[in-house]
């Protein structure tokens, strides 16, 4: 399963008239609008399927990511070509990085990176 949470730059208000959204409020909280919709994902396919969630360490000593229980690596390996590609390149422009900021990316900038 794969997913994407899109946000409308735009909202209503309670009383009907709209307003745009501060986009760059948003960015800088980037990780923790992520971490609500991942809960919230989470929370209706669980109510909905009843499917179960574990954790998967993808980068070592960074934080893991949810998988649907019981789904084999071996799998997970086969449909993640796309990732495979990024973590090929990731050393290089992680390189690239450092060079340009003086220090390893921090987890937002990592997030940018991939």
């Amino acid at each position: 399963m794969h997913d994407h949470c899109l946000i409308l730059n735009r909202a209503q208000r309670p009383v009907g008239s709209w307003y745009a959204l501060d986009t760059r409020r948003l960015l800088r909280n980037v990780v923790a609008a992520d971490t609500l919709y991942v809960l919230h994902f989470m929370e209706e396919v669980t109510a909905r399927l009843g499917w179960a969630w574990e954790p998967r360490e993808v980068t070592p000593g960074r934080r893991p990511v949810m998988d649907i229980a019981g789904v084999e690596q071996e799998l997970i390996d086969w449909s993640s070509t796309r990732r495979q590609r990024i973590e090929e390149a990731l050393e290089g422009i992680t390189a690239q990085y450092v060079e340009d900021h003086g220090r390893l990316p921090d987890e937002r900038a990592r997030h940018g990176l991939g």
